[in-house]
């Protein structure tokens, strides 16, 4: 069904129980005086209510918006994105064995977690790592042929936790202190992040939200 006619029906429905069942200062039955003064207690009374239902019905729809990634990014502020979210990532690592000559070092795991983005512009991850180590060494056997060796390990790395803090401009989310930021899919139910390092890290890192 359309959301425009959901909110229509909605929002008459919302107005009609306001109109005929709204708390009034003045009840007037058979035989009770009525004054002007009355009246307009009354009138005041449900266009108070009548203004409350419709900050509601506006504040509902713009959810609505949100939720349905109607709202443009550049509309969306840091305070629409706080809130917790669950962690995802893939990592991987390709680098040279310090101080081996002919070694190399492959690392390779999957980490989850949880996050929360506060209000306030702070925020903290924690998640657990696994995955495996894979060291890779070449030289030359006795024969005088190339040999070349590989050894897996499994990488289990216990909870930890970062705190960090957070900005949010044009769809972006940037993570002070750590490297690489996160663009905010539309309806803002999910972040994703994608970063490589000098030291031959690479991380594809998915937040979603959760409350």
């Amino acid at each position: 069904m359309n959301k425009n006619i959901i909110l229509a029906a909605l929002t008459s429905a919302l107005l009609c129980t306001a109109s005929s069942h709204a708390a009034v200062p003045y009840v007037f039955g058979s035989g009770t005086p009525i004054t002007p003064a009355a009246i307009n207690a009354d009138f005041d009374a449900q266009s108070a209510q009548i203004r409350t239902l419709t900050r509601q019905v506006s504040a509902l729809t713009a959810r609505l918006d949100q939720l349905e990634g109607k709202t443009t990014l550049t509309t969306l502020t840091a305070a629409d994105l706080a809130g917790d979210y669950r962690v995802n990532q893939l990592q991987s690592k390709l680098i040279g064995v310090p101080g081996v000559s002919g070694a190399a070092y492959v690392q390779n795991y999957a980490s989850e977690g949880s996050a929360t983005l506060y209000a306030n512009g702070a925020g903290y991850m924690t998640g657990v790592e696994h995955g495996f180590d894979l060291t890779i060494t070449s030289g030359i056997s006795s024969a005088g042929q190339s040999v070349v060796q590989a050894n897996r390990q499994p990488h289990e790395q216990s909870a930890q936790t970062t705190t960090f803090g957070w900005s949010y401009a044009n769809g972006v989310v940037t993570l002070a202190g750590l490297s690489g930021s996160f663009t905010v899919v539309p309806g803002s139910k999910q972040l994703i992040g994608w970063n490589t390092t000098l030291d031959g890290t690479s991380a594809l890192v998915i937040l979603t939200r959760t409350n």
